[in-house]
C-alpha cells in the first residue's frame, strides 16, 4: 500500500475514520427526520444545518462536525430513527388494512335475519395486528407514536371485544 498514488492519504487518514464512515451511513438513513436531527445538535453540543436542509453539504463539512466524538449518542439517536420509521410504516399499514376492511352478513338459514360475521383471515390479522400494537406500546421508542399506538390499541381490543360479543348473541339467538 506504501508504493500506491494513495499512499499519502491513507496514512494521514484518522484512526477513527471506520467509525466516522459508518456514523455518516447510519446519519443517511431515511428514517432520520428533523426531530432526530435536534437530538444530535443537542447531544453533541453543535450547532449545523441538517442535511435535508442543505441538499449542497459536503463530506468535509460532516467531518468537522467529529460525530466519532460523540458515536454513542449517533448510534442510539440513528438506531430510534430506524424504530421509529419502522413503527410510522406499521401504523400506516394498519390504518390502510383497517380502512378497507369490511364485515360480512349472512342470513340465518333460510330467513331475512343477517348475522354479522369476519373471515377467518381477518379474524386472525385482528389477532396479529393485536399483537404488533401491544408490542409498539411496550417499545422504548414508543414515545413518538404513543397516541397513535394507544389509540390501535384500544380500538383493534373495542373491534375483538364487539365482535365476540355480536358472536354470544347471535349464537344464543340463533340455537
Amino acid at each position: 500500500l506504501s508504493s500506491t498514488p494513495s499512499s499519502p492519504y491513507v496514512s494521514s487518514a484518522p484512526p477513527s475514520l471506520p467509525l466516522l464512515l459508518a456514523l455518516i451511513g447510519s446519519l443517511g438513513g431515511e428514517g432520520m427526520r428533523p426531530r432526530h436531527w435536534a437530538e444530535l445538535q443537542e447531544a453533541t453540543g453543535k450547532t449545523f444545518t441538517p442535511p435535508y436542509a442543505d441538499e449542497n453539504m459536503e463530506l468535509n463539512t460532516v467531518l468537522a462536525l467529529k460525530m466519532d466524538e460523540f458515536a454513542g449518542e449517533v448510534e442510539e439517536i440513528t438506531d430510534k430513527s430506524v424504530k421509529e420509521m419502522k413503527m410510522e410504516n406499521t401504523l400506516e399499514a394498519l390504518e390502510y388494512r383497517w380502512s378497507t376492511m369490511e364485515f360480512n352478513c349472512d342470513f340465518y338459514r333460510t330467513t331475512d335475519v343477517p348475522l354479522l360475521k369476519i373471515g377467518d383471515e381477518d379474524f386472525e390479522t385482528l389477532e396479529g395486528d393485536q399483537l404488533i400494537v401491544q408490542g409498539m406500546c411496550a417499545s422504548r421508542y414508543v414515545a413518538q407514536f404513543e397516541e397513535r399506538c394507544f389509540g390501535w390499541n384500544k380500538d383493534l381490543n373495542n373491534v375483538n371485544d364487539v365482535y365476540a360479543l355480536f358472536c354470544d348473541i347471535q349464537r344464543l339467538w340463533a340455537y
